[in-house]
């Protein structure tokens, strides 16, 4: 439980509630190949929430068509994160593509 908290507990929500897949993304992220040296898991958590739930929501949907739905929700929640859209849109894709494997 402690580690869901990446140091962030006096601003974050987007760690505090982790969503289902954020064991995954924590754990892959420095593997994926948008990370960079020095970035956090925090700087994509809301990233990878957003994308996620956007593809549970609309299952049957494409990500270019919500994708400023799912940039509007990152925005709103990116809490600590320090990336411009531009980068976590990667982690969010990714997100979107995954949870359309799962059940």
């Amino acid at each position: 439980m402690g580690s869901q908290q990446h140091g962030s507990d006096a601003t974050g929500s987007a760690t505090a509630d982790p969503f289902p897949d954020s064991d995954y993304w924590r754990d892959r992220l420095a593997r994926e190949p948008y990370y960079r040296h020095g970035d956090d898991y925090d700087d994509y958590a809301a990233a990878y929430e957003a994308g996620w739930l956007a593809r549970r929501r609309r299952p049957d949907s494409d990500f270019a068509a919500e994708e400023a739905r799912v940039r509007h929700e990152w925005e709103a929640t990116k809490g600590v994160s320090r990336l411009q859209w531009e980068r976590a849109r990667h982690a969010a894709l990714r997100a979107w593509e995954r949870a359309a494997d799962e059940p």
